[in-house]
């Protein structure tokens, strides 16, 4: 297999990661059409160690939210090294009328969103490199 073609399926794989993971986000973002008001409950430390790496402290939110009369505690799924909220403080979290235990707050949709531009810039770069 030539060297270019090793570059085309790798940058091709570098792109579709990408678009999954941009069309997954706004995919996301349409359902969870609706908007409440959360509170932080909670924020949790874990130390967390990487290969030849100093330890490092990574903290979960919790986030407790209100839909009609019912009451949604959720944790998020990715941790932070930098602690973004405090406890009590009020979030604008989103979430799925049909579904309101999908949601989402803060910088996770952002994330994702640059995530899924990124991995197909770079593998939308490499194939045509």
């Amino acid at each position: 297999m030539s060297e270019a073609m090793i570059l085309i399926i790798f940058g091709g794989i570098f792109a579709l990661t990408g678009v999954i993971v941009f069309g997954q986000t706004m995919i996301e973002r349409k359902k969870c059409s609706k908007v409440t008001t959360g509170i932080v409950k909670e924020i949790t430390t874990d130390e967390n160690t990487e290969q030849n790496q100093k330890k490092k402290k990574v903290s979960y939110t919790t986030i407790e939210y209100t839909v009609g009369e019912e009451t949604y505690i959720q944790k998020s799924e990715t941790g932070s090294t930098m602690n973004a909220h405090y406890i009590g403080e009020k979030i604008e979290i989103h979430y799925d009328p049909q579904n309101p235990k999908k949601a989402y707050w803060g910088t996770n949709e952002f994330l994702s969103l640059v995530a899924g531009i990124v991995f197909t810039s770079v593998g939308v770069r490499i194939i045509y490199s």
